[in-house]
């Protein structure tokens, strides 16, 4: 448990460091007067030691609607490491659907953000207001456009991702200095084709396309990048690109050539903190986890619960849970697919909870599938023992979310839950539509996680003979590998087909990623609770909480 909080404290400091560019640039948030006489809310970047022989340039950074600006953070620090000030803007407020995105919305924000930009440039010393850039991703993109009738406009575009979901009008021109960096999987590239041979007068488009002079403010590019436009904010190709217009559009080519190096990027390292920091904290939670049910005293030792004496052979045991896993596995593509929604999450729950249910009771005795169920509680022959062991396991748990909020004050540990720290967690968590979306959520995922612990008790945890003294961990590794197996191979299944474009979403796959994760970890807890304290209801509690801590904000 020490090596692994020392991994996860690393894991942050790593973070927290890549985060101002490893003391390359300075990021601040600052609240600017706009027009509407309300309050623009931005993530300031600036460069920490001027290599720039004059006023610093200034890159507007736009999400897509529903992002905050931490979804542009590979490009923002970049930026203010090659002696730009970045202002990055918040996108939050608007989501789709509930926000009708039409051009009147974006005529408004790209006011907005405009007005926010001369603010914080008059006021602010050595930085130029007369020549300035725009990045924005997909929907951010039209915002950017927008800003292209004003009388001080951007003298650079970049798009990232798909940039299209809003038409052009019919008659729209490209202005100067435009560059789209578009995922594989951009599906309406002839728009942008057609854009470019209208204000190139070519009649063909070859990729990579690159036309035109900075200095003559008619310079246009067009790549394709092998990263889905979902992921291009962390891909390091596109990254590159995009700075490298950047800077030889808005400080020139001579410039280029003397600040720092474009391929010398450093803000993947928070993206290496942000998948370490989870996954390294979740095995700090299971060794709590083990450390309080071992130290609890005799007397209050859980009861311990009936085998199964009647065990399914091993390559039945395989089988079956394979099958389960399958069936899980499926259903919940299959669901996600047609229609990412809680409905669709809660309804693949259910259906394969009652499929798992059905499957579990073949093939076996009645008198041994009173036995499994006995084993989760479930049917026991001492209700006094079951309530006791019960508040035992709310307890535990009760320690176990303890540590768990104290590592919340630790950001940006907790990115796996979408927050950034405890405050607007804890807020978010206490809002009624969240505590009943929780709740709900909490149900079908408590019967699954039940459900998973009478197949890891019936099938995979039955006695056998090992031949070894070591019965009980080759028990553990067995239990793992039978209920993990199916799942994770679907989870990378899944993955290959999205980041490739085919069938799947990127979001399907990333939702199954969390999904095989939390498997992993909910069926570590059960299997060694169930062997070694031989009652999973405390680890059947806790990786309720867990699923539902995680996956609440996902919807």
């Amino acid at each position: 448990m020490l090596i692994l909080s020392i991994l996860t404290l690393s894991s942050l400091y790593l973070a927290f460091t890549s985060e101002t560019g490893f003391g390359d640039a300075t990021v601040d948030t600052a609240d600017i007067d706009i027009l509407t006489d309300e309050n623009c809310t931005c993530k300031i970047f600036t460069p920490r030691i001027q290599t720039y022989p004059t006023d610093y340039p200034v890159i507007l950074t736009i999400p897509d609607f529903g992002q905050t600006y931490e979804s542009l953070y590979a490009v923002n620090i970049e930026l203010a490491r090659r002696n730009f000030t970045v202002i990055s803007f918040d996108l939050s407020a608007l989501r789709q659907p509930d926000t009708n995105l039409d051009a009147a919305i974006i005529n408004s924000k790209a006011r907005d953000f405009y007005s926010a930009f001369l603010t914080y440039v008059n006021h602010s010393p050595n930085i130029r207001n007369d020549r300035y850039g725009v990045i924005g991703y997909s929907y951010g993109f039209q915002i950017a456009l927008a800003m292209s009738n004003y009388t001080n406009s951007p003298s650079s575009y970049i798009a990232l991702g798909d940039p299209t979901s809003i038409d052009f009008p019919d008659n729209f021109t490209l202005p100067g200095n435009t560059y789209f960096a578009l995922g594989h999987n951009y599906e309406n590239i002839s728009l942008i084709t057609s854009l470019l041979e209208n204000v190139t007068g070519l009649d063909e488009i070859p990729l990579p396309f690159m036309y035109g002079s900075f200095e003559k403010q008619d310079a246009y590019g067009l790549q394709v990048f092998s990263s889905l436009h979902e992921l291009q904010l962390h891909d390091k190709l596109t990254t590159i690109s995009a700075i490298e217009w950047a800077i030889r559009s808005i400080q020139g080519n001579t410039q280029f050539n003397r600040t720092l190096d474009v391929s010398q990027t450093v803000f993947q390292y928070r993206t290496y903190s942000i998948i370490i920091g989870p996954i390294t904290f979740f095995g700090t939670l299971i060794s709590l986890f083990i450390i309080l049910i071992s130290v609890i005293p005799k007397r209050f030792q859980f009861h311990f619960l009936s085998k199964n004496q009647n065990p399914p052979t091993t390559g039945h045991a395989i089988a079956l849970s394979s099958f389960l896993g399958l069936i899980s596995s499926s259903l919940l593509i299959l669901t996600m697919t047609l229609s990412f929604s809680l409905v669709s999450f809660i309804a693949a729950i259910l259906v394969g909870l009652y499929l798992s249910v059905f499957v579990l009771s073949l093939g076996n005795r009645r008198s041994t599938n009173k036995m499994i169920f006995n084993t989760v509680n479930i049917f026991v022959r001492n209700p006094r023992n079951a309530f006791e062991d019960l508040l035992k396991s709310i307890a535990i748990t009760a320690l176990c979310l303890v540590w768990t909020l104290a590592w919340l004050f630790m950001t940006p540990f907790i990115v796996i839950l979408d927050v950034s720290i405890i405050s607007p967690y804890v807020l978010y968590m206490l809002e009624p539509s969240n505590v009943v979306k929780a709740i709900i959520i909490g149900g079908p995922i408590l019967l699954y996680i039940l459900v998973e612990a009478l197949i890891i008790r019936g099938f995979s945890l039955a006695e056998r003979e090992w031949n070894s003294n070591y019965s009980e961990d080759i028990n553990l590794i067995f239990a793992l590998f039978a209920r993990i197996m199916v799942i994770g191979f679907f989870a990378i299944i899944v993955y290959l087909f999205a980041i490739n474009g085919m069938i799947l979403s990127i979001r399907v796959a990333l939702l199954m990623i969390r999904f095989s994760l939390l498997t992993i970890f909910s069926t570590l807890i059960i299997s060694w609770s169930t062997i070694r304290a031989k009652n999973p209801i405390a680890s059947i509690i806790l990786s309720t909480v867990v699923y539902v801590l995680i996956l609440t904000p996902v919807f």
